[in-house]
């Protein structure tokens, strides 16, 4: 699409030197659903590795779904809680139908 991407930071979770510490993390976090730790050889989803990196505040926001289905990105809420002190955290969908009945004007 002839976008640059200069100054674009990509991660591959796969060989991320965070891996470790947001497995640990993670692993606490789930421990009541007796989720145990994925480590390193576990494939992580970019979808987790982004909620993770929002939950260790390496980043402020997550923006996810673009190569999945909905309900896959809901996954990270499961890891992003609402910051202390606040009562909200916000979610926005946007889905793309080719059915014209559905939205303003399609």
């Amino acid at each position: 699409m002839n976008v640059s991407l200069e100054g674009v930071r990509i991660i591959n979770p796969a060989e991320s030197q965070e891996l470790d510490n947001f497995a640990k993390r993670f692993e606490a976090l789930r421990r009541f659903k007796g989720i145990k730790r994925q480590r390193r050889g576990k494939p992580w989803s970019p979808n987790y590795y982004g909620a993770m990196m929002v939950a260790m505040h390496r980043r402020m926001e997550l923006v996810t779904g673009t190569s999945e289905v909905a309900g896959a990105s809901c996954g990270a809420l499961q890891i992003i809680k609402v910051a202390p002190g606040r009562r909200h955290r916000i979610q926005c969908m946007v889905l793309e139908v080719e059915d014209t009945r559905f939205g303003e004007k399609g």
